[in-house]
Parts: structure tokens; sequence; C-alpha cells
């Protein structure tokens, strides 16, 4: 039952799988995790709950977070075998 997986891709496409969309991902991970905290903040701010509406870099270092769980999860994406394979 042990399943091998083999991938045949040429070296450009091994780039773009393996590399730039997990990166690209990543990215989106951040931003979305970023402005996510940025509206929390401003919402805080404008309810009166938060004195002071400020970006520290504790947000941004959070915001990393969002980017590592994105990218390991498109890279992984990657080993997982296709569809029509199995059986």
């Amino acid at each position: 039952m042990d399943k091998k997986i083999t991938i045949h891709l040429n070296s450009k496409e091994k780039i773009y799988h393996f590399v730039a969309l997990p990166l690209l991902s990543g990215l989106y991970g951040f931003a979305i995790f970023f402005i996510t905290l940025i509206i929390a903040k401003w919402l805080g701010y404008l309810v009166g709950s938060i004195p002071q509406f400020r970006i520290d870099t504790i947000d941004a270092e959070m915001s990393i977070l969002g980017f590592f769980f994105l990218f390991l999860i498109r890279f992984l994406k990657n080993f997982t075998p296709d569809k029509d394979n199995r059986t």
C-alpha cells in the first residue's frame, strides 16, 4: 500500500511550482494577516477600546505567521498524489 509520488517537470516548472508559487502564496498570506490586524486595531480605536492607533513591529512579526502557513501549505501541496492516479 506504499505509494510513490513521481514528479516529471523541467527545471522552469520546478522553480515555478516549488519556489515561485509558494512564495506568492506566502506573500498573500502575509498581506491578508497584516490587513486583518490593521482593520482590527482601527476598529478598536474607533470603538474606544484602544486609546491610540499604531502599528508595532509585533504586528509585522505576527503577520509572518500568515506567510509561513500559506507558504507551507502551497509547498506541501506539490507532494500530494494526483486525484487521477488514486485507486
